[in-house]
C-alpha cells in the first residue's frame, strides 16, 4: 500500500501542468508561469505583452510587432531576418477563424513566401476597453514557385495593443 501511494504521488509530480497551482522550481519561475509555462506577468498594473512562434522548428520570441484593427485585424512581426504579415480577418468574436490569404505573407532568411496555403487563429481574449488582443495562430506559406515551405506553428501573442 505504501509503495502504491509513493508511485501515485511520484507520477502526479511528473505530470504537473502549468495550471495546477503548484510551484515547481525546476520547471517554473513562479507558480504556473515562466520556464516551460507561459511567461509570468511581473506587474499586473502594466501592459505585459509578448509574441512567440515556432518557425520551421525554431522557437522565436519577437520584441517588434504591430497589430492594427481597421476592417480587418492585421498582425506584423519582424526581426533582422524575419518579416511576417497575417490577415486575421474581421469581427470581434472569440474562437477560431481562418487567416486570410490577401494581406498575409512571409519573409524568412532571405526567402520570400507570398502564398498562404493554410492558416488559422484562435482569439482567446479581446479587451475592447484597453484595446488589447490575445490569440493563438498557425500558418503555412510557400514560395512563389511552390518549392519551399514556411511553417508557423504554436504561435501565441498576449495582450498586444491595437
Amino acid at each position: 500500500m505504501i509503495m502504491v501511494s509513493f508511485l501515485i504521488l511520484s507520477c502526479k509530480k511528473d505530470e504537473q501542468s502549468c495550471s495546477d497551482g503548484i510551484f515547481d522550481p525546476e520547471k517554473e519561475e513562479s507558480t504556473d508561469c515562466g520556464g516551460v509555462c507561459p511567461p509570468c506577468n511581473p506587474n499586473t498594473d502594466s501592459n505585459f505583452s509578448f509574441l512567440e512562434v515556432t518557425i520551421n522548428g525554431d522557437r522565436i520570441y519577437f520584441g517588434e510587432y504591430e497589430l492594427t484593427k481597421n476592417s480587418k485585424w492585421e498582425l506584423n512581426f519582424i526581426n533582422d531576418s524575419i518579416n511576417i504579415s497575417l490577415n486575421l480577418g474581421s469581427g470581434d468574436t472569440l474562437g477560431e477563424r481562418p487567416i486570410e490569404a490577401l494581406g498575409s505573407s512571409g519573409f524568412y532568411m532571405g526567402h520570400s513566401y507570398p502564398v498562404l496555403v493554410d492558416g488559422k487563429s484562435v482569439f482567446s481574449a479581446i479587451n475592447q476597453e484597453d484595446s488589447l488582443l490575445s490569440a493563438y495562430f498557425q500558418a503555412k506559406f510557400v514560395s512563389i514557385n511552390g518549392t519551399d515551405t514556411l511553417f508557423l506553428t504554436n504561435g501565441e501573442f498576449y495582450e498586444i495593443s491595437w
